[in-house]
Formats: structure tokens, C-alpha cells, sequence
């Protein structure tokens, strides 16, 4: 099992997720350099190996297949930063190995879930991207990622 870990750093990653809606994909502008990949459904977080810092969000998720869902924002918490606590060698890694993540769309508050859309008060939501978050459970797994288009 993979164990990512929430932190607090007074510089974190400047970049934006954005939807490409020929290639029916995710990107994370700027892009920087990722070499451990954490794969769920055909949506990759990158992390960079050196800090071992997540700094990307990037995937194939075409809007046909996002199912439309009312979707409550889980609280945010102060922590800016999620990094690997697992020791991993650079790589992919695929988390959803049973079955590929489900992606939910809320038209409404323009937000993308992929994973559990489920938040309970153990869990931990971490905005580590300026329109991207990560809910870890308190084991420290993932159980969603979460983006936030503009409105």
C-alpha cells in the first residue's frame, strides 16, 4: 500500500489544472518534471522523486464518461503540500488496481471528483495545486482527487 502524507510548506506549487476539450484530457500548467507516477483510472498524479512532493495532475478523462453528481466540497485544510511517504522507486504506480476509479461532475459548482465523492470527518483534504485537491483518509490513502474548474 502506498501512503501519502500531508504537510505545510510557505512555498507551494503555483500551477492550475485545465481540461482540454479536444484531447478530453487533464493538464497541470506549468508542467514540471515527474518522475513517480500515482495512476488512478487513466488520471496521473506526478510527484517529483527528489522531494517526493506531488506537482501535477495530468490524464485521459473524457467529460462522456463523468457521472453527474452533486458533490459537496470537503473542507480544506491548512496543509499545502502531499508527498509519498512510501518508499518508492520512480515509476508507475497504479492505486486502483481492483477497479478503475469512478469520475463524478458537479455542473453546478464546476468540480471533478475521481474516486470516492463520500467525505467523512477522519478525512483530510489537502489543496496542493491551486485547483486541485487530494483526500487522504487518516491512514494516510488516497480516496479522491479533487478539481475545481473556474466558474
Amino acid at each position: 500500500m502506498i501512503n501519502i502524507e500531508a504537510t505545510y510548506t510557505l512555498h507551494p506549487i503555483k500551477a492550475q489544472v485545465v481540461y482540454n476539450i479536444q484531447e478530453k484530457s487533464l493538464d497541470t500548467f506549468p508542467c514540471l518534471n515527474s518522475d513517480i507516477l500515482l495512476t488512478v483510472s487513466y488520471i496521473n498524479i506526478g510527484f517529483d522523486s527528489e522531494s517526493m512532493n506531488a506537482n501535477q495532475i495530468w490524464g485521459y478523462s473524457p467529460k462522456e464518461s463523468w457521472i453527474k453528481r452533486r458533490l459537496e466540497s470537503p473542507p480544506f485544510s491548512i496543509l499545502n503540500t502531499i508527498k509519498i511517504a512510501t518508499d518508492l522507486d520512480p515509476g508507475n504506480w497504479r492505486l486502483d488496481s481492483d477497479a478503475l476509479w469512478k469520475s463524478y461532475y458537479d455542473f453546478e459548482t464546476k468540480q471533478l471528483c475521481i474516486g470516492n465523492p463520500n467525505f467523512s470527518t477522519d478525512d483530510i483534504c489537502v489543496l496542493f495545486l491551486n485547483n486541485a485537491a487530494c483526500v487522504l483518509n487518516r491512514f494516510g490513502v488516497l480516496k479522491s482527487v479533487r478539481i475545481y474548474f473556474e466558474q
